[in-house]
């Protein structure tokens, strides 16, 4: 835990290369200190090539961060800005960051994991 989605606008693809967004992003989230085991950490990436703010086609990167229930606001606080500033660091233009961290009911997670 947790599961960290990036969306944003395909048209950043040519200013950042999406893997160093999603490096960037999972480094956030290290190093928040909320998750002590690294490998639940799960990022990835979706790259929406038909996109609008408002009356415009500006570019945007969204990250939700789904982890179980229990962090208080101020966990949370620092997660979703550590997030931002991680972001920002790559140093690309994008018009609007965003990061939220939404709660997780743990009574109705599921988890099955085989390690191979």
């Amino acid at each position: 835990m947790p599961h960290i989605v990036i969306e944003c606008a395909q048209a950043i693809e040519s200013e950042v290369n999406i893997a160093h967004l999603v490096d960037a992003v999972h480094q956030g989230a290290v190093e928040s200190g909320l998750f002590p085991d690294v490998y639940d950490i799960k990022t990835r990436a979706l790259a929406y090539q038909h996109v609008r703010m408002g009356d415009t086609q500006d570019t945007f990167v969204h990250v939700t961060v789904r982890l179980l229930s229990g962090r208080n606001d101020e966990q949370k606080s620092k997660l979703t800005l550590g997030i931002v500033k991680h972001i920002r660091a790559l140093n690309f233009s994008v018009n609007c960051v965003t990061a939220e961290a939404v709660d997780m009911n743990r009574v109705a997670y599921a988890k099955d994991v085989v390690h191979g």
